[in-house]
């Protein structure tokens, strides 16, 4: 899953962060299952541009597709594919429709996943859109609408497939201790962070999706120190950061989707800045300097 987003992130880049192909997210998470048969998926409807947060949204649910049709759908077998359909809406948004087809039976889980929750989770959470799954036996169908204000109409600047980031080694030392407060309005963001932050020594790590659940931690809880997403949608982490500033609490600065800009002018200057998506060595490094 951290992959996936590295490469969502990797063909951000690539366009200078402008909205970029769902097409070709598609065909490069495709290609780390198919290898040179990505002509499985067969597309219905014209290319759309999405922009970058919805762009890394669907990384992840389309991730989860293509795991799931791998290892037990349509793409497990030699005669199976996938058709995905892009059909634009009368109030300016996009439906997107995936369908399983000539794949083995499909039957309804018995238990939810995670990454059963992430496909229906993830576009209602993230992106205010809807999600529907369909377990039809002749093969799953997964329906998802995207608001009008996700999608791109700038030009893409590069179509260069994009590589995959490659997962680091194990981290050999753990350089936390004691509580981490984590402010981060992505639940799956939040999600690989803390599991992250655990792995590097924490005792535990205490998750906030507002700057007001933030502050109640703090009022309640004395942490080691802290991670904050400068843009929490609505608000930014700066309330939370003067208070850390004013406590004496160690703290670093999390920027997505460009760096964030004049948005981390307001913070302290000596705090460091991390760009998503976090990478367990970068994250490592830059907690080692926040300790030292």
């Amino acid at each position: 899953r951290i992959l996936a987003l590295s490469r969502a992130h990797d063909q951000l880049t690539d366009t200078a962060w402008a909205p970029s192909s769902l097409r070709q997210l598609i065909e490069v998470e495709a290609s780390a299952y198919l290898s040179d048969q990505t002509d499985r998926i067969v597309f219905a409807g014209n290319d759309v541009l999405l922009r970058p947060d919805a762009l890394s949204t669907m990384a992840l649910v389309l991730h989860e597709l293509v795991t799931n049709s791998a290892k037990y759908g349509a793409l497990k077998v030699p005669e199976g594919d996938v058709r995905l359909e892009f059909a634009p809406q009368e109030d300016g948004g996009l439906r997107i429709r995936w369908q399983d087809r000539n794949g083995p039976p499909v039957s309804p889980p018995t238990r939810q996943g995670f990454g059963t929750t992430i496909i229906e989770k993830s576009v209602p959470y993230e992106l205010k859109g809807t999600a529907e799954i369909d377990f039809d036996p002749a093969g799953l169908i997964a329906t998802f609408t995207i608001p009008a204000e996700h999608l791109g109409t700038v030009p893409e600047t590069s179509a260069k497939a994009t590589r995959s980031a490659q997962v680091t080694e194990a981290v050999r030392s753990q350089p936390l201790s004691g509580k981490v407060l984590l402010v981060e309005d992505n639940m799956i963001i939040a999600m690989d962070a803390e599991d992250m932050l655990t792995t590097l020594g924490a005792e535990e790590v205490l998750v906030a999706s507002s700057v007001a659940k933030a502050i109640s931690i703090l009022d309640r809880t004395e942490v080691s120190v802290a991670l904050l997403d400068v843009n929490l949608g609505s608000e930014t982490s700066l309330d939370v950061a003067r208070r850390l500033h004013r406590d004496g609490v160690p703290f670093a600065l999390a920027t997505g989707y460009g760096g964030d800009g004049p948005m981390t002018d307001d913070f302290p200057k000596d705090a460091p800045i991390l760009k998503k998506p976090y990478l367990l060595d970068n994250l490592r490094s830059l907690m080692s300097k926040l300790t030292a």
